[in-house]
């Protein structure tokens, strides 16, 4: 087999704030999903901006930036160094350290390059990959956020209960723990239940999660943002039935992106931003 196509969706759902993207650039060979996000705010906690962009926005478009007209003799690492630079200088510039990511915006992050007989793999957060083999056999990464979501959630809606399901008042009381939480537990080595990010601090080049895969044995690719997904389906124990039905859903119903999407946001009231793209193998 080889490369054939790449498809992709970028939905913002009822987002105001644009932060999920989508990297398609097919002459350089650079394909991928993002979900950026600014730091945890509230109506007594204003957003910080970034030349009139929320901090997620500033990280959705330096990325698309970046990888305009990539140069297909670079790997996929350097142009992932030169984006987590970019964000730590715009973040600088403001004034604001590094040190504490729960005063930073970052992103979650799911790259794929196609370079001769390979496909490689570059994943940060929640932003997943599911691939499926021509034998059949179907592969994915793991989700390494979800025991955060996992607590994280538990708390959010503890704190959204108390406030009669106000989400507005809830993100006044759940902000600064949502701040904390960040600060103890992204890209930090000595937290248990630890996950890694791009957000500008220099612990990324460490802790990404790689792979390569033979092109040959594929026949299709998906990466998607968590708006895919329910969280709780990225468990450890659920992640492999996820999978499969992502790959099936696209391959064997011949259905779009889209569709999929519109079928998982059927009762959601306040729709998340999604992304994500397939490659396909012919």
């Amino acid at each position: 087999m080889a490369f054939d196509t790449a498809i992709s969706v970028c939905d913002h759902g009822w987002h105001k704030q644009k932060e999920d993207f989508v990297i398609h650039e097919k002459d350089g060979g650079f394909y991928g999903v993002g979900d950026a996000f600014s730091e945890p705010h509230s109506r007594v906690r204003p957003i910080r901006l970034y030349g009139g962009k929320t901090g997620g926005e500033m990280i959705a478009t330096t990325a698309m930036e970046v990888f305009k007209e990539a140069n297909p003799n670079v790997s996929i690492e350097s142009y992932v160094s030169i984006l987590n630079r970019l964000v730590g200088d715009n973040i600088l510039d403001q004034g604001i350290p590094l040190a504490n990511a729960g005063l930073i915006p970052g992103t979650c992050l799911a790259l794929a390059k196609v370079e001769g007989k390979f496909l490689h793999f570059l994943q940060f957060g929640d932003c997943l990959i599911f691939w499926r083999f021509l034998s059949g056999k179907i592969g994915y990464t793991q989700n390494p956020v979800y025991e955060y979501q996992k607590k994280t959630m538990e708390i959010r809606q503890k704190i959204l209960s108390q406030n009669g399901n106000n989400e507005k008042e809830m993100w006044v009381e759940f902000a600064p723990i949502l701040s904390d939480l960040r600060r103890l537990y992204t890209n930090n080595d000595d937290s248990e239940d630890n996950y890694y990010i791009l957000n500008g601090q220099n612990t990324l080049e460490q802790h990404w999660n790689r792979s390569s895969l033979l092109v040959q044995d594929l026949k299709l690719v998906i990466l998607c943002s968590d708006g895919y997904f329910h969280w709780e389906e990225s468990s450890p124990e659920k992640l492999p039935g996820l999978a499969a039905k992502m790959l099936s859903d696209y391959q064997d119903q011949r259905t779009t992106l889209l569709k999929i999407l519109n079928k998982k946001r059927m009762g959601e009231e306040y729709p998340n931003e999604a992304s994500a793209l397939v490659l396909k193998f012919a």
